[in-house]
């Protein structure tokens, strides 16, 4: 599992860390802020990232984003739950399951979305 880059260098930012040169040590950073647990702030992102982490050795199955997408919101609510999500957020089950590798991209509609959409979508 991997933080997006500018995910992790959110989090430092907006806890007053430094934020270290080499790509490597921003992750070693990060990683080191979350397990400290003394953060202030937390974007879901990493959140989303903390919950797939804990989840890491759960029989989760495979889910197709299609079904994410399409599903109603009843549909979801095991799988919310499970992934220890208050309410169904659909953007954030995607990101979950993809940490997790347990996301079947089956849909190449983020392959036609412009960049500022699916930063939309998923932030």
């Amino acid at each position: 599992m991997n933080i997006i880059l500018h995910d992790a260098k959110l989090f430092l930012s907006i806890n007053n860390q430094y934020i270290p040169k080499e790509e490597s040590d921003i992750y070693t950073m990060t990683w080191i802020l979350i397990k400290s647990c003394s953060y202030k702030l937390i974007p879901n992102s990493i959140h989303d990232f903390v919950i797939a982490d804990n989840l890491k050795d759960n029989d989760l199955l495979i889910y197709k984003t299609s079904y994410i997408l399409a599903a109603s919101d009843n549909e979801l609510i095991d799988l919310t739950h499970k992934l220890q999500l208050p309410v169904v957020f659909r953007n954030r089950i995607i990101r979950i399951l993809g940490y997790l590798n347990k996301l079947d991209n089956d849909i190449s509609i983020f392959d036609l979305l412009p960049d500022d959409i699916i930063k939309c979508i998923f932030a």
